[in-house]
């Protein structure tokens, strides 16, 4: 059985390697085919020119240079070429690529013009796709990913000045304009013809809107089964409408999961970067955690963090302590023991109601204990702003550098100051203990949202 899930994984691998290699080579000529074919154009021009200059001369009649250019310029529309006698090899080859090179430019032109209705005719004959609304950041990193797998995507996006449209499109999706929420549009996308629907809309009530109109269109269509994921930006919403889900039990021809990247992301962020050591047997001590940031991120990390500590370490009849940092840090603290009724059995949440940018963050008291003794263990950062959160890494890690803790900043990206933090670890800079977390090349993962559909997480505290 091992050597058998080797082999799949192999194939899967050479499959996907495979199709990457033809999408980067498509994307390439896309990007450099007007070069190519100016140069060619051109080449063929100087041999049309040659050609017909020796041809000319070995016959003894003289034309004017304009006129051997004039002759190499009808070339391209299949004039000038028709001489019946023995033709010098530069004009033979020149009289043949020249139309050649005229046609596949007007094709491409044409396929400019027409793209819309050559979209069309591709979605009539595409079953088993990857339907995707909302040409966002995430609509756009789950197009891709798609692609990668070698699946056929359709995306629909309602703004038609979306800067993205034109890259997924020269990705190779198909891109409908329109309002995700338009059971037209769904059909026109073949929802019901597809295998996944996933809704990533900037709005909670537009993602469930478009998850009620695909379930009644897939209601029309009992021979097909059809998964729809719809992003909810509120974590614990999404866990409430989750186990509603489940409460009501999926159809036969439609499944609806509800999923969040941040929640996501928090499970992810843990795995890669762990808040404890399971090995540890904390008889003298026990981890403490600080979370900078208490937004839908933070939130998260502080409910999966304790979800992992009971169900690892609730022999050891001892809290989990978790300081946590916010302009509102009291407020989300309440909201926590609300949301989570288990949290404040299971952990030591301790609420500081600090901005980052003020004097009291920068003096950074609450790392030290009375002792001056620093006992955290582990630092997460999860501020909105990319810039402010290295910021404050800095400033905590040049606090504690001789501490060796390790600083997890949560980037949007995986890109630009990301790129740098992970460049500086390779060369052990004073980037030191400071780990960069893209969140959204992380998250928005075909693989992590249809795991949601196997393994729904372990709501212990809801």
């Amino acid at each position: 059985m091992r050597n058998s899930n080797k082999n799949i994984t192999s194939t899967n691998y050479r499959f996907n390697k495979k199709i990457s290699r033809k999408r980067n080579l498509r994307l390439w000529w896309q990007k450099y085919q007007w070069q190519f074919i100016g140069i060619f154009a051109f080449l063929t021009l100087i041999l049309g020119y040659i050609g017909f200059m020796d041809y000319f001369n070995s016959i003894g009649e003289y034309r004017s240079p304009l006129s051997y250019l004039y002759l190499s310029l009808q070339l391209f529309i299949l004039e000038s070429g028709a001489i019946s006698e023995q033709l010098n090899w530069e004009l033979q080859l020149a009289r043949f690529l020249a139309p050649a090179i005229g046609a596949y430019a007007a094709l491409q032109a044409l396929s400019l013009i027409f793209q819309e209705q050559l979209e069309m005719v591709r979605l009539r004959f595409l079953r088993s796709h990857i339907v995707i609304c909302g040409l966002c950041r995430r609509g756009r990193l789950f197009t891709e990913r798609f692609l990668e797998q070698g699946y056929p995507v359709v995306v629909i996006e309602l703004d038609e000045n979306n800067n993205m449209i034109k890259h997924c499109r020269d990705y190779g999706a198909i891109v409908l304009i329109g309002n995700a929420t338009d059971k037209k549009i769904l059909l026109k996308a073949g929802v019901d013809k597809a295998k996944y629907l996933i809704s990533v809309c900037g709005n909670d009530g537009t993602n469930a809107e478009v998850a009620v109109n695909a379930r009644e269109i897939s209601s029309k269509n009992k021979d097909k089964i059809l998964t729809c994921f719809a992003h909810i930006f509120n974590p614990q919403l999404c866990h409430l409408l989750r186990e509603r889900e489940i409460e009501t039990g999926q159809t036969n021809f439609f499944r609806l999961e509800f999923f969040n990247i941040f929640d996501i992301g928090a499970r992810s962020l843990l795995i890669d970067y762990p808040p404890f050591s399971e090995d540890d047997k904390f008889e003298k001590s026990q981890p403490h955690l600080l979370i900078v940031g208490v937004g839908r991120m933070g939130e998260s990390l502080v409910f999966h963090a304790a979800t992992k500590w009971e169900k690892i370490y609730s022999k050891f009849n001892k809290k989990l302590r978790i300081t946590v940092i916010d302009k509102i840090a009291k407020c989300k603290k309440e909201l926590l023991y609300l949301q989570y009724p288990k949290l404040e059995r299971i952990c030591e949440l301790i609420s500081l109601q600090i901005d980052v940018n003020s004097p009291d963050f920068h003096c950074a008291d609450f790392l030290f204990d009375e002792n001056n003794k620093c006992d955290i263990t582990k630092i997460y950062i999860c501020l909105d702003n990319d810039s402010l959160a290295l910021s404050t890494a800095l400033t905590l890690n040049q606090l504690i550098r001789n501490q060796n803790i390790p600083i997890v900043v949560r980037m949007i990206r995986d890109t630009g100051l990301a790129t740098l933090l992970r460049v500086e670890e390779k060369n052990k800079s004073h980037f030191k203990n400071i780990y960069a977390f893209g969140l959204l090349e992380r998250t928005c993962q075909p693989n992590l949202i249809l795991r949601e559909t196997k393994e729904l997480p372990t709501e212990i505290m809801i």
